[in-house]
């Protein structure tokens, strides 16, 4: 199939509905001199001139994105504009646009839309620098498929199609990753709010592409949880991006927290360097070190109660308790105030609503200090 097997004003559904169930048949395309379009195969000059891109019929009507060089000029060693450099023809018709052209919000048609397609070179990949920035993905299992078959495409869209998967897990805040297998006509795709290493249901297999909103998406698939390093003098919180993790900045700019809460006039709370901050003016509502009294007895708590400036009191059942002004708090309850800047912070980096997160406690933790962390991490609604 050439590109004039889709008409302009054909639906996606509506084109998919055509392709045999048995296979996807491709189209060529290739790389201007700028490395920055594909064009389609009547448009490319002679033989010599076009290096050829093989792609899979493009599956969703519209879509917006962004992104960057292609990968392949890295892998390859050389210059990409150079390896494709003198092939265009400029009175042909441009179906694909580089993902560099921008990200205005526009609904384009099926010939218009940004993409961007890359081969893979090994069944586990990622991208390079310039595009871990965009997006990241760990393809971990696509059913059998070789290296050969699979291809890469990432764009925006409110809606996904899924007939099959997942071969992704980690796909970065903001950008929908799909895997298309050609000959077998099944994508995988991983959106802003799906993190997975899940199977789709075995009844998703062998099913044309279905259309589903995002929010069905992740609850079907489960979403990616963000490792919360909760310390007693500092905390951080990461995310894999790709195969590696990767340590948030918080709204001060840091990869670090102090572990710290302050309770300053008018009720006022502050957590991290703003507490910090006042920390020599307010000693006695500035709480850190926390972390030394989760699952203590208040008898075990009195001498480490000795090294700290703010008030260690008797709660009920022995516990230790924070007191500040009329009130009492427990140490979860302290904790949980900076696990909850924690939890922003991840939020602000994902642009969406963390509610799972793995903390981390040191090994020679006993049973009690470990629940009275999980608890914390209940108290700040996290699961």
């Amino acid at each position: 199939m050439n590109s004039k097997g889709m008409d302009r004003g054909m639906g996606m559904m509506e084109y998919l509905d055509k392709v045999p169930d048995s296979h996807t048949e491709k189209l060529n395309f290739y790389f201007d001199e700028n490395a920055t379009v594909l064009m389609p195969e009547e448009s490319q000059g002679t033989e010599k001139q076009r290096t050829e891109v093989k792609m899979a019929a493009p599956t969703i009507s519209s879509a917006n994105g962004r992104g960057g060089r292609s990968q392949g000029a890295a892998r390859s060693g050389g210059n990409q504009r150079g390896q494709f450099r003198g092939g265009a023809n400029k009175n042909g018709k441009v179906l694909y646009q580089d993902l560099k052209a921008g990200t205005a919000d526009i609904q384009l048609d099926i010939d218009e839309k940004y993409i961007l397609s890359e081969t893979l070179d090994s069944i586990t990949w990622r991208f390079t620098e310039e595009f871990r920035n965009i997006a990241g993905v760990n393809c971990r299992r696509v059913n059998g498929a070789t290296k050969d078959s699979l291809y890469l495409i990432a764009y925006y869209s409110e809606e996904i199609p899924v007939s099959a998967g997942p071969a992704l897990s980690h796909g970065l805040p903001g950008m929908i990753l799909g895997l298309v297998i050609p000959e077998m006509h099944i994508q995988y795709w991983a959106t802003n709010i799906a993190y997975t290493n899940k199977l789709v249901p075995s009844d998703w297999r062998d099913k044309k592409s279905k259309k589903m909103k995002l929010a069905e998406f992740s609850e079907i698939f489960g979403r990616y949880m963000p490792r919360i390093d909760l310390g007693t003098t500092n905390s951080c919180v990461a995310v894999m991006e790709g195969n590696e993790p990767v340590v948030i900045t918080n709204n001060e700019g840091k990869r670090t927290t102090p572990s710290i809460v302050a309770f300053v006039e008018g009720g006022e709370r502050k957590v991290g360097d703003p507490a910090k901050r006042q920390a020599i003016t307010n000693p006695h509502k500035t709480i850190y070190s926390i972390k030394r009294f989760m699952g203590l007895s208040y008898d075990e708590a009195v001498k480490e109660a000795e090294h700290v400036p703010y008030n260690i009191v008797k709660g009920d059942n022995n516990t230790p308790r924070v007191e500040i002004d009329d009130r009492k708090y427990t140490p979860q309850e302290i904790s949980a105030m900076i696990l909850q800047k924690m939890k922003k912070t991840a939020e602000d980096f994902l642009g969406q609503e963390v509610t799972e997160a793995v903390i981390t406690v040191p090994a020679y933790f006993n049973d009690a200090q470990r629940q009275a962390t999980k608890e914390a991490g209940e108290i700040a609604g996290l699961s």
